[in-house]
């Protein structure tokens, strides 16, 4: 089955924003800000660009905003929750795969989206998640992804993940 940004939008319960960040904007506004109203939308979008095998946060998304909020501020009715965005695709789903647990951080403005979240985190196997509060904490998260070229460039893979570790 196929359909647009918008068929899938109004068809689905929770909705995942996996396009390149910086087609974020153009393809939820495509899926239509009706057909997202009320639902939960998990991003794991980044405003990344891309230049001589490095990646840097975009500057309209860096400091005091984050493309997080523009998601959120874009589409009001919508409950925004940033998870994901941090690691490499293989993990999100999987991520048993490493030795150790690793911490699936998430943040959005709508309790209830993340405690939704973070049920479907658990889902996925993951053991150690966090809250960390607002939608305007995916600045952080997202430039935490900004880090994986220079692991992936040491390592040569992306079978590794964050941890925190807390008292």
């Amino acid at each position: 089955m196929h359909g647009t940004f918008a068929n899938a939008a109004e068809f689905g319960e929770r909705v995942f924003c996996c396009v390149q960040g910086i087609h974020a904007l153009e393809a939820l506004q495509t899926a239509g800000e009706e057909n997202l109203a009320g639902k939960i939308l998990v991003d794991k979008s980044n405003p990344f660009l891309h230049k001589d095998g490095n990646i840097s946060l975009d500057p309209q998304y860096s400091g005091w905003n984050s493309l997080g909020e523009e998601v959120q501020r874009m589409l009001p009715r919508t409950k925004v929750v940033k998870t994901l965005n941090y690691l490499g695709y293989n993990l999100m789903t999987n991520p048993g795969m490493l030795p150790e647990a690793i911490t699936g951080f998430y943040c959005g403005n709508d309790s209830e989206a993340k405690q939704a979240v973070a049920a479907l985190l658990k889902d996925f196997g993951w053991t150690d998640t966090m809250d960390l509060g607002d939608i305007s904490r995916s600045r952080y998260t997202e430039m935490l992804g900004a880090f994986w070229p220079a692991v992936y460039g040491s390592l040569g893979h992306m079978d590794w993940g964050f941890k925190l570790i807390r008292k």
